[in-house]
């Protein structure tokens, strides 16, 4: 989540107090009036329209993490920083020349303890920055703005009702970690600068209540040729995993989906005879391998873009040289394999 003073090309409701710095500066100014006087004050924009660029700036951002625990819990991180106040530039209405610099304050970085139900995980916070190079100081103006989120994994939705402001310019987006931006709220300023003022006590707030689809996992997915081992097919909680042996034969099962503290997610299978079996192990050496009760294999799932790698961790097994069962490394026990997937187009 970000506020920030766009350029005058995205002015709108500010048109006439987002205006070029003079003199052929780079950049552009927003002043506290729409008309040259000695009483004005002019600050430095941010220069920009919408955007996901890490390296943008903004008057103040807020970022968090929600998520699900291994229990089924609501987590939020980081538990506190989650908000910062960039600097600001005050600048010479006339010239356009920078007068001083001061990074701004952050009032008020809230954020209520998460809850889930029926599958949503729900959190509400509330934030409040100002500029502290007007004349009142820390006790000037403010921007402010609450935020009601709600996302539920199962159908990769997330809605979002947020109470801001009309200046200066606001936008929200949401991804799953490692995956790409999803526009979810963006507003151009509504109002004038001078509204900041009344914003503070609520006179010029406005609700935006949005829902979007963040990309999610449904559908199917495969790793890539020539092998192509493995093909996950998911269906909301449940997958449908498929993994192919070197000489061709193909291995189904159901399994569960569950969802990783860092937004990732896990699969697992049951390192049974049937497995043991696809594997190419004979019949000797599976009732061995059965007696030290393996653990399940399992493949993490983890976003990178609009793709997602999969990080396997299968059974180990070693025989000695009268092919007799010598070792079994539980799996997680050495590092894991990874594999790119792709989503398969129908």
């Amino acid at each position: 989540m970000r506020a920030f003073i766009p350029d005058p090309l995205h002015a709108e409701g500010g048109e006439g107090f987002i205006v070029p710095r003079p003199n052929s500066s780079a950049g552009s100014l927003v002043r506290l009036r729409d008309a040259d006087s000695a009483l004005n004050m002019c600050f430095a924009t941010d220069d920009r329209g919408f955007s996901t660029d890490k390296t943008s700036t903004s008057r103040i951002e807020t970022r968090f993490t929600l998520g699900l625990s291994a229990d089924g819990k609501g987590t939020v991180t980081p538990a506190r920083g989650r908000t910062i106040a960039m600097q600001t530039s005050r600048v010479d209405c006339a010239t356009g020349s920078t007068i001083e610099q001061k990074l701004g304050s952050v009032d008020r970085d809230n954020l209520g303890e998460p809850t889930v139900a029926d599958g949503v995980v729900q959190v509400a916070g509330q934030v409040q920055g100002r500029n502290v190079l007007t004349p009142l100081g820390a006790s000037g103006p403010a921007i402010d703005y609450s935020f009601d989120i709600q996302w539920k994994p199962a159908t990769s939705t997330l809605t979002a009702s947020i109470n801001i402001g009309s200046f200066p310019a606001f936008e929200v987006y949401a991804r799953r970690p490692g995956g790409s931006w999803v526009p979810v709220v963006r507003q151009f300023p509504a109002g004038k600068p001078w509204m900041l003022t009344g914003d503070s006590f609520g006179l010029f707030f406005g609700r935006k209540v949005e829902t979007v689809t963040i990309p999610g996992l449904t559908g199917k997915w495969q790793s890539p040729p020539p092998e192509s081992r493995f093909a996950l097919e998911f269906n909301g909680d449940r997958v449908r995993w498929s993994e192919r042996s070197a000489v061709g034969v193909v291995l189904t099962r159901e399994v569960a989906l569950r969802e990783l503290p860092n937004g990732g997610f896990r699969i697992e299978r049951p390192n049974d005879a049937e497995v043991l079996a696809f594997l190419g192990y004979q019949p000797s050496l599976r009732a061995q391998i059965l007696a030290r009760s393996p653990n399940p294999s399992f493949m993490d799932i983890l976003w990178e873009g609009d793709d997602f790698r999969g990080e396997w961790n299968g059974l180990v097994v070693t025989k000695d040289a009268k092919a007799q069962l010598k070792e079994v490394v539980q799996p997680g026990g050495r590092p894991a394999k990874s594999f790119s997937f792709v989503r398969v187009k129908e």
